[in-house]
């Protein structure tokens, strides 16, 4: 709030701001050189800053204009990104890791993500320039939020969902299974680890059998994820 175009553009004539994370280091004097900032204003203007210091990951992707990524991919990518992190804590040395694994192949595997988006983003992952913003957004001490769920239960389990579910939809299970720290494939590969089918599952459950992928149901899921009651 308060740090419209109008004002971006004149932090960058008078030289307070580099880059996007220069704008967490401005000060109230920053703002009282620019036009028609008073005391109120600047005082506002920081403070409005300040409450943006912790801002949730798919927030920041959006934000951060990667080509060909709108606000549904990047809550997708952030879903990835959190299912590939190794602490439990996310942070921008975690995302920096995460990109540099980050091939067009991996990302293709998310669903609705063609070889055009998932090149954009392997580029800007794998640019120096880039590497450093994120990098400087930890030093000027910006925290990132993740929606996902506190319990990842399925951390390192990659599943791919074929057929008609009965309790839950497709796009359902597929956010559940996220919340709870899995991933979710498009197609089966020699990462999966389970398939899960329900009625007329199609060519994925012969996939799964040439592959030897543990076919399971969507009862079985549930109790794999331990929400039997």
């Amino acid at each position: 709030d308060g740090v419209g175009e109008k004002v971006v553009i004149q932090l960058i004539e008078h030289g307070l701001v580099n880059d996007m994370a220069d704008i967490f280091t401005l000060t109230e004097e920053d703002f009282l050189t620019l036009p028609l900032f008073k005391e109120k204003r600047a005082q506002n203007t920081v403070r409005a800053i300040q409450e943006k210091m912790k801002i949730p990951l798919e927030r920041l992707l959006y934000a951060l204009g990667i080509p060909l990524v709108g606000e549904e991919s990047a809550l997708e990518l952030a879903h990835y990104i959190n299912s590939e992190k190794i602490g439990d804590k996310l942070t921008f040395a975690e995302i920096i890791q995460v990109g540099n694994q980050m091939t067009v192949e991996k990302l293709t595997e998310i669903e609705g993500f063609g070889e055009k988006m998932a090149d954009e983003i392997c580029k800007w992952f794998h640019d120096g320039k880039n590497i450093a913003l994120l990098e400087k957004f930890s030093k000027v001490g910006v925290q990132l939020l993740s929606k996902e769920g506190e319990d990842q239960v399925l951390k390192g389990i990659t599943f791919v969902v074929t057929g008609t579910l009965k309790q839950m939809s497709r796009d359902a299970i597929k956010e559940l299974i996220r919340n709870l720290g899995g991933k979710v494939s498009s197609s089966i590969s020699s990462r999966t680890n389970y398939l899960i089918t329900g009625e007329n599952p199609g060519g994925k459950l012969n996939d799964a059998k040439k592959h030897d992928i543990p076919i399971i149901s969507e009862e079985e899921f549930i109790e794999i994820a331990g929400l039997k009651n």
